[in-house]
């Protein structure tokens, strides 16, 4: 009868666990606000981790837990189930926990202050249903230098990725007034390392002409105001911003430098130079990944 009435429980806790997880999703597409488990491979993609290292069982916090290695599109953000065809395993693990049964530790990535499921998804999903904080959990840590931990979906991480990048880029230059701002504000990943180049060569073209070293500080100031101004003038009479919202000039000026060599010179005209900008960008209004200070 005990076996019976646990049972019944669990298949209770799944439905209900299960009618949250729709609910949520009604809130995502209402709001607009993803309630998506973050895939492992896009976050390794987008944080380039540069080694790993088994850390040992720990005690991991569950609300740190962002994403999973496989099993992402079977459970929300909360860890809530979206898929019915898990539930009978999530059943069996909600009754071992109701009887106390031993479980094996879960198995987790870290990357950046988050956690990803190697194994235990459904573990993970009961704990949390249960409103438990921490599971024992086999750590290996991948390196990176970026600190995502308050970050929860990839829009989260992209944006903590942009504020890593701009602070490097910032502190690479020192303090000018060119980069106060939104000034040279990139709303996608690794455009900083581009901007560096084109200073860096700036700087060996003025080299050259004066004779002599210049500093990274004017050879920025120079940069900005003979190549930078002048294409970021182009790029605002094209009117293709007006097509691209949450873009900035810095996103299509490093997208036109990357595509120079492609664009004809006669190419160069505003309304051909908009058409060209909007088959890469879009059309569709875009919604700006996070403000960058």
């Amino acid at each position: 009868m005990s076996n019976q009435y646990d049972s019944y429980q669990a298949k209770h806790e799944f439905s209900i666990a299960h009618r949250r997880a729709f609910l949520g999703s009604l809130f995502s597409a209402v709001t607009g606000r993803t309630q998506d488990l973050v895939p492992l491979d896009e976050a390794k993609r987008l944080l380039q981790p540069t080694g790993e290292s088994f850390q040992g069982r720990k005690p991991v916090p569950l609300d740190k837990i962002v994403g999973s290695e496989g099993r992402y599109a079977d459970f929300d953000r909360q860890f809530l189930p979206r898929k019915h065809h898990v539930s009978a395993r999530w059943e069996r693990v909600a009754v071992a926990f109701k009887r106390d049964i031993p479980l094996p530790a879960i198995s987790v990535y870290q990357l950046g202050g988050l956690y990803f499921v190697r194994d235990g998804n459904h573990r993970v999903s009961v704990a949390r249903s249960r409103g438990m904080a921490f599971l024992d959990a086999d750590v290996t840590a991948l390196a990176t230098e970026i600190d995502v931990a308050d970050a929860a979906s990839v829009d989260e991480i992209n944006a903590a990725i942009l504020r890593y990048e701009r602070e490097r880029f910032v502190a690479a230059l020192g303090a000018l007034d060119v980069l106060s701002g939104d000034t040279l504000a990139l709303t996608s990943t690794g455009g900083y390392e581009d901007l560096i180049v084109h200073i860096t060569c700036h700087r060996t073209m003025l080299e050259g002409a004066v004779g002599h070293r210049v500093s990274y500080q004017d050879a920025t100031r120079s940069w900005y105001e003979s190549v930078y101004s002048p294409l970021a003038k182009l790029i605002v009479d094209s009117g293709v911003l007006a097509h691209a919202e949450g873009r900035t000039v810095a996103d299509f000026y490093v997208w036109l430098v990357r595509h120079w060599d492609e664009i004809p010179v006669a190419a160069a005209s505003r309304p051909r130079l908009r058409r060209r900008f909007l088959s890469h960008f879009g059309r569709r209004k875009r919604t700006a990944i996070a403000p960058v200070p």
